[in-house]
């Protein structure tokens, strides 16, 4: 399964070929919302798209809240996973876009569409979602509301958005990758460098 992203399609980055291939092997369509679940009875995926966020799309806003959130919530309510989580493209929960501590990033549901974002993030509490990952801004944040840690993941190569983070181990913007471990009982993260180095963020969910 993939979160796409504008990086993926309907932009002018990459090899045209190659994204084909992707749109092809992950059956995205080109035009709607796509959704797809990986659920093995431990661990439940949702993989959502809302790229329109980047273009502050109104149809996009109604697909948000009116089909994607009923597939969203008949999956999840239909779930009896020990593990659930929501992979998006476009985050949930960023910084400020108007902090001084952040030289540039793309506006969260939270900040562009609140109405939708409380009705998600209802959604997410009273289904036991634990962990919700995205993409976009070129960093790494990780925040945790009423018990359901949010993870900007976007270090994976195509630029770094700088943001600054004295001391602070949740904001990083150097190239790298969140693993995720399960056990039965927990999720153990962590975020990695390039150079292997795992320090530069460590959470148990």
């Amino acid at each position: 399964m993939a979160a796409i992203g504008n990086h993926d399609i309907g932009s002018s980055d990459g090899n045209k070929v190659t994204k084909n291939e992707l749109m092809d092997h992950y059956k995205i369509p080109l035009t709607g919302y796509y959704s797809k679940t990986f659920d093995n009875d431990k661990i439940l995926v949702i993989g959502m798209n809302f790229t329109g966020l980047e273009q502050k799309d109104n149809v996009a806003k109604t697909t948000l809240e009116n089909d994607q959130y009923a597939f969203v919530k008949k999956t999840l309510e239909n779930s009896n996973a020990t593990f659930k989580i929501i992979a998006s493209h476009a985050p949930f929960i960023s910084q400020d876009c108007s902090s001084f501590i952040i030289s540039f990033c793309h506006d969260s549901l939270e900040n562009w569409a609140s109405t939708i974002f409380g009705k998600y993030h209802e959604l997410f509490k009273n289904t036991g979602v634990k962990l919700v990952l995205s993409g976009h801004n070129h960093n790494y944040q990780r925040a945790e509301k009423d018990g359901i840690t949010y993870v900007i993941s976007g270090l994976g190569g195509q630029s770094k958005y700088k943001i600054s983070h004295p001391g602070n181990q949740m904001f990083a913007d150097v190239y790298g990758f969140l693993n995720l471990s399960f056990n039965n009982k927990s999720i153990e993260g962590k975020f990695i460098d390039n150079n292997g180095n795992a320090h530069k963020d460590m959470f148990t969910i």
